[in-house]
């Protein structure tokens, strides 16, 4: 049993769910899961340390207000890149098969769907879409006006 994996995954579910923790609502969630281990508040503060200064767990940060540490991850901005209509098409028709959330101009105003994209094109060069929730659409790739893609937000200019 590797202690650090373990404290580790506690620490990123915890944090996944109240956005702020402290070593000691580690230490109580550990012995929740893991009752057979003796985990002590020196062990966990220790890991904690480890996973901080190392970089166990990516963008992991502290407060410390002199009485206890509270931890956190906080959000990233996402970066705004502006490219012209052929890049944003290019993004869009990704060959990767991942879901985009992509917005585009739309007769009745600007709509935005979780899509993927297939490599078909109609006879009126409309791409065929499949939203998250499975339905079929079809997108005029001229009229795309944002696509938010592999941590970046792609913005026509």
């Amino acid at each position: 049993m590797n202690v650090t994996k373990i404290i580790r995954k506690v620490v990123k579910e915890l944090i996944s769910l109240r956005g702020e923790i402290t070593t000691l609502e580690v230490k109580n969630r550990l012995i929740s899961i893991y009752d057979t281990v003796k985990w002590n508040q020196s062990l966990v503060s220790g890991t904690m340390d480890l996973l901080c200064s190392n970089g166990l767990i990516k963008n992991l940060q502290f407060r410390d207000n002199g009485k206890y540490r509270t931890y956190t991850i906080p959000k990233q901005k996402k970066e705004v890149i502006s490219v012209n209509k052929t890049k944003l098409q290019q993004i869009f028709m990704d060959p990767s098969g991942k879901f985009q959330t992509v917005t585009w101009k739309a007769a009745s105003g600007e709509r935005t769907y979780s899509l993927k994209a297939s490599r078909n094109k109609n006879n009126n060069g409309y791409i065929e879409v499949y939203t998250s929730k499975g339905e079929f659409k079809l997108v005029d790739p001229r009229t795309i006006l944002k696509i938010k893609a592999n941590g970046s937000i792609y913005k026509k200019k």
